[in-house]
């Protein structure tokens, strides 16, 4: 079993869902399809909110900051982020959900491996370095999904294959009020394979 798989962070009787977007229009309906599946899995909705707005960023990512050319030059990370466009081949993008009663886990995938390990490790370490970090608004890339998840409870793993595909794992466990949830115990794990 692959250790980043997201059936390695749960149960074996958890159920995993996957999805494929195939236009960039359908990450809001995915997003509302977390914040829904949650819900229904009896999550507190200020949690479900949460969770559901770390996996837009994570889908965000996927598709406008991973897509480059072939000389990894980024394609769409000044494009607005409201922008229509049909994602083919390389640019599809897929999601997997589970739940197992406990644990949360959601995994984006795009198919560009170019996640910048340096950038990725500065948001990581700067957000928790100084209390009074300040996110970077308006600009494309400046850590807010980190951040983001880092300050809200969730633990992240990350599994790039160089030029392959980069895999964003989100995990959570559900707690009965907000506070546990907000400070649960929480790792961060990055591999890089070139």
């Amino acid at each position: 079993k692959l250790t980043h798989d997201l059936s390695h962070f749960l149960d074996s009787r958890a159920k995993i869902q996957k999805i494929s977007l195939t236009q960039t229009i359908q990450k809001q309906e995915a997003v509302e399809a977390v914040r829904q599946y949650l819900i229904a899995a009896k999550v507190k909705p200020r949690i479900a909110n949460l969770i559901a707005n770390a996996v837009d960023e994570l889908l965000m990512n996927a598709l406008f900051d991973a897509p480059c050319d072939e000389f990894g030059r980024p394609l769409y990370s000044s494009t607005e982020r409201t922008a229509e466009r049909d994602l083919k081949d390389t640019e599809l993008v897929s999601m997997s959900i589970g739940f197992d009663g406990f644990n949360i886990g959601i995994s984006v995938t795009d198919h560009f491996g170019n996640l910048d390990r340096n950038s990725l490790l500065s948001h990581v370490t700067e957000s928790y370095r100084k209390k009074d970090y300040h996110i970077k608004t308006g600009v494309a890339g400046a850590g807010l999904g980190v951040a983001t998840i880092f300050s809200s409870g969730g633990s992240l793993v990350y599994h790039c294959e160089s030029k392959v595909k980069t895999e964003a794992t989100l995990l959570y466990r559900t707690y009965s009020t907000y506070r546990e949830f907000k400070h649960q115990f929480k790792f961060f794990s990055a591999k890089f394979y070139l």
